[in-house]
């Protein structure tokens, strides 16, 4: 290779359209400065954004990409009493299941997002999920620092 830029071994081309980034400008309403990317490995195109504050506990609002208005919307999670803020959310299966421990809820959100399976949860455990099987989930008795313990699972 003689250290041309365009010798025998490649050449160089702009990038056409499909292969440039796009870059959306967004502005997000709330004061949050975390902003965690969910993709659900079932359903590649199934991505949630969960926007959530470093200071203020159980603030978490969701966010959608909509690909033909190249903009991030917020998506109203109504249940049953109000809307709910979102702590966690984890992919399970081909849903993703969401976790409020301000509402003490949780419920499962498909790519339509469709709430079902509302369950009550008790704010002195974490809840883990199994990536793939809806309905077992790790119950985790929370513990002040120091100390260890681990709980049994449950089912939802």
């Amino acid at each position: 290779m003689d250290g041309s830029k365009d010798s025998d071994h490649f050449k160089i081309r702009p990038a056409g359209a499909e292969e440039t980034p796009i870059i959306v400008s967004n502005i997000f309403h709330h004061k949050c400065d975390r902003f965690e990317v969910i993709r659900n490995p079932n359903r590649p195109n199934f991505i949630l954004y969960l926007a959530k504050s470093s200071t203020e506990l159980n603030v978490g609002f969701v966010y959608i990409y909509d690909h033909l208005k190249h903009g991030f919307f917020q998506v109203d999670l109504n249940v049953s009493g109000g809307i709910a803020s979102v702590d966690k959310i984890f992919p399970i299966g081909d849903k993703m299941l969401c976790v409020s421990y301000a509402r003490n809820i949780s419920f499962y959100v498909d790519e339509q997002l469709k709430i079902d399976h509302v369950q009550n949860i008790d704010t002195a455990y974490k809840y883990l999920a199994n990536p793939q099987k809806t309905n077992l989930i790790a119950r985790i008795k929370k513990v002040p620092k120091g100390l260890l313990s681990f709980g049994a699972s449950l089912h939802l």
